[in-house]
């Protein structure tokens, strides 16, 4: 982003996090014009797309853009010529450059590929800035900041050493300055669950970041009170949070839980208010929520995906792309004060499970199999979808749970929701094996499908 600064995105972020929604309006008009001159001017890929685009064009004027596409365009698409692909094949090939900047120029994050084509996301030392200034302003009140600063801002993040955008934000900490190693911290969530408790209460953080799946697996020990030294901010994300999980974590650990909502693309997104919704950060970038053909979804209507436009990355512009989340987009002010709109985040569509009745296909939210994961004794389960109406499922519970009989419950609580829906013919068996995470970006999917959903 040109001409931004650190103490620029300070005051940027201080300005505008009470701003009206016509004055939003305004500000996106003025800064999508701004990134649309100068990626058609420096990226020879988007002179291309937007050959018959005029001069100063509306937002939905604008084609749509996929992963896809743009990786396959990725040394035409990035604005600074310098940078290519091979080159960042060769830097992210060294684990030791997580968290460094490449070249003197960017921060290289790896998406998780969920739809097969991982995309390598780069952002400037100012856009990174921005981010920062942004999400610790606009979430957090002075006294909390003052509360995070009186245990130094020690930061402990549960997460597998990779370029997934948390990981590589602590770790340019870490390179940031040596003292730094002491006031960062990692931890795999591969670690049995005692040693993380363990670390907790010997690094004392001050802020603790991991996915909601990892909260879970720690909550048996959290409820028998086994943190000693809560953190005073629980970040989490990457995974939906539910109501009945963050419910318990606040009444066991009392401390700030913050919910948010972003990809690798756009960074951040949305974060959670004190009424539990989701507010944009509208003012930097913008989300339009769609049907499968493009077309616009009213306000309060669940979308098929979203388009996202990343305002703030001039090096590797992110202009209307295609995000398959499903999101429910509220205008209405929401009760906590803030002006920003906000937004229900449902799943994405390869989330989706896909079954065959006797009418045709039927299409189940995720959400419709999160259910069976609030069954006492469950820690985590995981669904395979292997054959056309056949579900593998992969079962971790509690210690003094039967291990067979909680999958049975589950097999017959999904079996009642799928009958409801018209589909009868439905078997179910029980892996040995335990539920897998994405190898680069640790998140959990609840719903892995093994069969073509092309088939149906």
């Amino acid at each position: 982003m040109e001409g931004m600064n650190f103490p620029k995105s300070v005051v940027l972020a201080i300005q505008s996090k009470h701003i009206s929604r016509s004055q939003i309006l305004n500000l996106q008009a003025d800064r999508l014009d701004k990134l649309v001159t100068y990626a058609r001017t420096k990226s020879p890929y988007f002179k291309e797309l937007y050959r018959n685009v005029g001069e100063h064009p509306d937002l939905t004027a604008l084609p749509v853009t996929k992963k896809r596409e743009l990786m396959a365009n990725f040394d035409s698409w990035v604005t600074d010529q310098s940078i290519n692909l091979n080159g960042i094949d060769v830097f992210i090939g060294d684990q030791k450059n997580i968290g460094k900047i490449m070249a003197g120029r960017c921060r290289v994050s790896l998406t998780s590929g969920s739809t097969g084509i991982p995309c390598k996301v780069l952002n400037d030392k100012d856009s990174i800035a921005l981010s920062m200034s942004l999400y610790f302003i606009r979430t957090l009140r002075l006294r909390e900041l003052i509360r995070l600063g009186l245990r130094w801002g020690k930061i402990l993040i549960i997460s597998n050493p990779s370029f997934n955008m948390i990981y590589n934000a602590m770790m340019a900490q870490v390179h940031l300055s040596k003292l730094n190693k002491y006031r960062c911290a990692a931890i795999s969530i591969d670690t049995p669950p005692e040693e993380i408790i363990e670390k907790i209460n010997a690094f004392k953080p001050a802020i603790l970041y991991t996915y909601p799946s990892v909260m879970k697996i720690l909550l048996p020990l959290i409820q028998a009170g086994s943190i000693k030294h809560p953190p005073y901010l629980l970040i989490l994300g990457g995974e939906r949070c539910s109501p009945i999980l963050h419910s318990t974590l606040q009444a066991h650990l009392n401390t700030h839980i913050l919910n948010s909502y972003g990809c690798s693309e756009c960074s951040l997104i949305a974060y959670s208010c004190s009424e539990g919704h989701l507010h944009v950060y509208a003012d930097w970038v913008i989300v339009e929520p769609v049907d499968l053909e493009n077309r616009p979804v009213p306000s309060g209507v669940l979308s098929d995906k979203i388009l996202v436009t990343n305002l703030s990355n001039y090096t590797q512009p992110f202009i209307r792309y295609e995000v398959d989340d499903r999101i429910i987009y509220h205008e209405e002010t929401c009760a906590c004060g803030n002006s920003l709109p906000f937004i229900e985040v449902e799943g994405r569509i390869d989330d989706n499970l896909v079954l065959q009745s006797k009418s045709g296909p039927v299409t189940f939210s995720p959400m419709t199999l999160a259910s069976p994961s609030e069954m006492n004794g469950v820690i985590k389960y995981q669904v395979i979808h292997t054959q056309q109406n056949h579900l593998v499922i992969k079962l971790v519970v509690d210690d003094g749970y039967d291990r067979q009989e909680i999958f049975q419950n589950i097999a017959d609580e999904l079996r009642r929701a799928f009958l409801t829906r018209g589909v009868e013919d439905i078997s179910f068996s029980l892996s040995d094996e335990i539920p897998q995470r994405h190898p680069v970006s640790g998140k959990f999917k609840m719903i892995v499908h093994q069969v073509s959903l092309d088939s149906f």
